[in-house]
């Protein structure tokens, strides 16, 4: 083999190896920015950046939601409630991957607390002041608010009570789907 046809198969080998690093940087420098999206798929509200909590750091490594009530559950408390359970629910296999958490400010009512055991086993059940005052960081309106929290302690997202049931399904498949923590 002669020193030039060494030479050209080097130089074919070089450009093998650093062609596609050429084309790739042509097409990201060239790609036209009115053609990215600018919207996405979920459906709850996003919290960005997302809002560390303490207050349930020592839990399970698992994905919450975190719903805000009252000491007396009114009607849509006792609705996203039920939806919130009703979601979990059809998320199958992965439900045990999430878990529901009544947060609230003050001491529960006795019929509130009976509800809960009755129709909501496993539902730990916060009362923490602090906590409550945490999350009012995110919304100024947070009763009866669900929040998504992530399995390392983040407040992600959040869903108004006409956004829970099947928009907080939908998200929640979404994201177990893609995520490979809790």
């Amino acid at each position: 083999m002669s020193e030039r046809a060494g030479r050209r198969e080097l130089v074919a080998i070089l450009g093998i190896a650093i062609l596609p690093f050429v084309i790739a940087g042509i097409a990201f420098l060239d790609f036209p920015v009115d053609q990215i999206p600018d919207t996405t798929k979920n459906q709850g509200t996003l919290v960005y950046p997302p809002v560390q909590v303490e207050f349930l750091q020592s839990k399970a490594k698992q994905w919450s939601l975190i719903q805000v009530v009252k000491e007396d559950c009114a009607e849509v408390c006792e609705q996203t409630l039920y939806l919130t359970r009703q979601a979990r629910k059809a998320l199958g296999k992965d439900a045990a991957r999430v878990h529901r958490v009544s947060l609230s400010r003050s001491d529960l009512s006795e019929t509130f607390m009976n509800l809960i055991r009755n129709e909501h086993k496993s539902m730990l059940v916060l009362v923490d002041a602090e906590s409550v005052e945490q999350l009012l960081q995110i919304t100024a309106e947070i009763d009866n608010m669900v929040f998504l929290m992530d399995p390392l302690g983040n407040i992600m997202m959040y869903f108004s009570p006409d956004k829970v049931g099947k928009p907080l399904m939908e998200d929640l498949r979404h994201l177990l789907r893609i995520s490979r923590i809790g």
